[in-house]
């Protein structure tokens, strides 16, 4: 595990999917910031993110299996 580390949100998460420069930040700083993601916020962003992309009209599936590959990026927390 990298030596800084920043503790992500579920808001921070849900941002990874619906747009693209969070995304691009936790992937291109992985390697040297540990991103600490709390159980209960990605179990939030999980359970949110199907409603806003249904509001959206996108596919809730595909969402959630972006939000499923973010986990390689980040640490879950209890």
């Amino acid at each position: 595990m990298p030596g800084k580390a920043l503790v992500v949100d579920a808001n921070i998460l849900v941002r990874a999917v619906l747009g693209t420069r969070v995304r691009e930040l936790l992937e291109a700083y992985c390697e040297e910031v540990s991103f600490l993601v709390p159980e209960a916020a990605y179990a939030e962003a999980e359970e949110h993110l199907p409603g806003l992309i249904l509001k959206r009209g996108g596919e809730p599936e595909k969402a959630l299996v972006l939000l499923r590959a973010l986990r390689d990026l980040v640490f879950l927390r209890e």
